[in-house]
């Protein structure tokens, strides 16, 4: 949350911050942010920061322990939220949702992941 407060005010310079405890405003901009959440209720969403990123090719996995059980929200779904140069001028922002019964799974392990995006930066 931290995160997504500071990013509206470097955005919006005329924003009231006078409600807001002024240890949780902060300059916050990274290079690489990666928001993972999914639809049956786990601990999520999970956050992932790159403060300084090396310039190349970056993958996204997830654990996969399988469709144990049935919802109403149905399969199995993973979003990944991806900024790069986030809370900065030039940020740009991708987002992957994935149906993890239907990804590629790759055992590692007694686990299996999936990879969900690959992006550079």
């Amino acid at each position: 949350m931290v995160m997504e407060i500071n990013n509206l005010i470097s955005k919006n310079s005329k924003l009231n911050t006078s409600k807001i405890d002024k240890q949780l405003i902060m300059n916050v901009p990274v290079d690489v942010r990666v928001v993972i959440a999914d639809n049956t209720g786990g601990y999520g969403p999970e956050q992932f920061i790159l403060k300084k990123a090396i310039k190349g090719k970056y993958r996204i996995y997830v654990n996969y322990y399988g469709d144990r059980q049935f919802t109403d929200a149905g399969p199995s779904t993973v979003m990944a939220e991806i900024f790069t140069k986030y809370s900065d001028k030039t940020e740009q922002r991708k987002i992957v949702s994935l149906q993890m019964s239907n990804a590629k799974k790759v055992e590692r392990g007694n686990k299996a992941k999936v990879q969900v995006a690959e992006f550079e930066f």
